[in-house]
């Protein structure tokens, strides 16, 4: 007879570490810096599941 076990619900934990991008348009360094410091997390990616706890922070913004 096969095994009826009832399936359980698990949390997978998992750390990341990126370096991502995100080009926006500015009609100088200044402004695009200024633009950059109201930028969220949210802004380079999509978070699927639940954020307990984490760091981000705007690296640098330059011409490109």
């Amino acid at each position: 007879m096969a095994n009826k076990q009832k399936m359980k619900d698990y949390t997978v934990m998992a750390m990341s570490n990126e370096l991502l991008t995100l080009s926006i348009s500015a009609r100088s360094l200044e402004e695009a810096f200024q633009k950059a410091q109201d930028l969220k997390e949210e802004d380079f990616m999509e978070i699927l599941g639940e954020c307990m706890d984490g760091e981000f922070h705007i690296a640098g913004v330059y011409e490109s």
